[in-house]
């Protein structure tokens, strides 16, 4: 079968649960194309047609020795690539649009556009993002994509932040008809040697404007098991300017309640998923809109569970009881720092507000509910002292949430907090392969050995709590039985055929 567009996810050189996820944005993206007339399919190449467990954290082992994987991933002989190569002969596409789904897959997409152009010369290649993490309009990750000869063009911002469907729509038409991109504004073009951007798109779309992703525009859609298709994303942008998050300075958008349960109610229906993770800054933005959404979801025939995202100046007691009478079994704050210097530094949009007691006791809250609690922690800030992390460790102890994320502060190209640590020098040398939350990326007045150290136990820890919250979660009767439902409708689909 000859495409008109393939759009693959690029390999990933770790071994998480991510691998299993489908990126729904990337299906919608291909179900726009496919509905324009354009024959497209979705290739998840992080799934290798064998069901894994899913996880959230690699083995800890991993960490530290990942320069030597990263070295025998970029080889290029691993099922992944088998998979992609397999893939690429069988379809031969026109235009092959690349979706690097970390920074750690920044490097396999240049492998993996130098492969494509070898097997297919006349392919056009692009890169495209759906994680606001990954944001394309970022000059470094531009100059990054272009520094070679094989990878023709970015489609700036991320597709599913920016709504910008059509703009891929019409970099297609332009290209299957034999044409080049001059013209077409909201990309970076590479031309005699030269990186060229072509200005912004105004080219926004709203969340009911998209079709529901045809799955069966997927390749081996049968094999990915329910968990695969559990991503919702409910909002766009964020009511906050934090100085580390691309979502900042986008405009806040919700989809409306009744078209988040249209897809909620397509996904269970269709592929048996009842197990959700719900994308949007904070579920208690709006507490008008939830209770709406709550209203709909107690309505329907939907039987799931999710977790979500809340600011923690937002929980009340009343709202997390109406989220967890429709499912919720967690909830993810983003606490950062237990240093006021810190959050201030960070602009954290609850700082000031709150303070430690009251934080401890909004977190509390949620675990006297019985929902989870995951709390998200940044150390290596290079204005943080040692007594800045051990108010840190010491916030994250008198919470004690059910799991946590401690991570080392990774600026993100785009961001106000990347601009200003170039401009004092701060940043390490940027290979984006190791440009990860599991490295230090900036200059520290902390010796990195102690600094590593502390990531490392804490961390250790964060892995062991997150596999037993998991299983504890999933364990709840009602629980087992929803997963138990998913993967017998999982047995049919793959098995039996209905």
């Amino acid at each position: 079968m000859n495409l008109d567009v393939l759009i693959a996810r690029v390999p990933v050189p770790l071994d998480t649960g991510a691998r299993l996820l489908v990126r729904i944005p990337d299906v919608i993206l291909a179900t726009v194309l496919e509905r324009k007339g354009f024959r497209t399919r979705f290739l998840n190449t992080t799934y290798c047609g064998k069901h894994r467990k899913l996880t959230v954290f690699p083995k800890f082992k991993d960490y530290k020795r990942f320069d030597v994987i990263m070295e025998e991933f970029l080889e290029a002989k691993g099922p992944q690539w088998k998979k992609l190569k397999t893939n690429l002969y069988q379809y031969n596409p026109k235009v092959l649009l690349l979706h690097p789904s970390t920074f750690e897959s920044f490097s396999a997409t240049i492998k993996t556009a130098k492969i494509a152009k070898k097997l297919l010369p006349e392919v056009k290649i692009g890169v495209i993002s759906c994680d606001p993490n990954t944001y394309l309009s970022a000059t470094p990750l531009q100059e990054f994509f272009l520094s070679g000869e094989d990878i023709d063009f970015i489609v700036k911002g991320d597709i599913y932040n920016d709504l910008n469907h059509e703009k891929v729509v019409e970099v297609v038409e332009r290209l299957i008809s034999k044409g080049n991109l001059e013209g077409i504004t909201g990309l970076v073009i590479k031309q005699n040697e030269e990186i060229i951007d072509t200005g912004s798109t105004s080219d926004i779309q709203d969340f009911e404007s998209l079709p529901l992703p045809d799955m069966n525009l997927l390749i081996e859609e049968n094999k990915h098991p329910p968990p695969s298709f559990s991503c919702i994303k409910l909002s766009k942008g964020c009511k906050y300017n934090c100085k580390f998050c691309s979502n900042r300075e986008k405009p806040f958008i919700k989809r409306s309640p009744e078209d988040a349960l249209e897809q909620i109610e397509y996904l269970q229906e269709n592929y048996g998923t009842s197990e959700f993770h719900f994308y949007c800054s904070s579920m208690l933005h709006d507490k008008k809109w939830t209770r709406r959404l709550c209203n709909l979801l107690k309505q329907s025939s939907v039987d799931i569970m999710f977790d979500c995202y809340a600011n923690i100046h937002q929980i009340e007691k009343d709202m997390l009881q109406k989220l967890k009478s429709v499912g919720c079994t967690s909830i993810k704050v983003g606490l950062e720092s237990g240093s006021e210097k810190i959050l201030e530094t960070m602009d954290k949009a609850h700082k000031g507000k709150l303070g430690k007691e009251k934080t401890i006791e909004k977190c509390n809250i949620v675990k006297d509910l019985g929902i989870s609690l995951s709390a998200g922690f940044v150390v290596g800030y290079p204005e943080e002292t040692k007594r800045d992390i051990t108010e840190t460790l010491h916030l994250l102890r008198k919470i004690d949430p059910d799991h946590y994320y401690l991570h080392l502060l990774t600026p993100l190209p785009g961001t106000n907090q990347y601009k200003k640590y170039k401009k004092e020098e701060l940043l390490k040398d940027v290979t984006f392969d190791k440009y990860t939350v599991k490295e230090i990326n900036v200059e520290t007045k902390i010796d990195e050995k102690i600094l590593m150290d502390i990531w490392g136990k804490y961390t250790k820890l964060s892995d062991f709590l997150l596999r037993k919250d998991k299983i504890k979660q999933r364990l709840e009767p009602r629980n087992l039985r929803l997963k138990i439902k998913s993967y017998l409708n999982y047995i049919s689909r793959r098995y039996i055929g209905t």
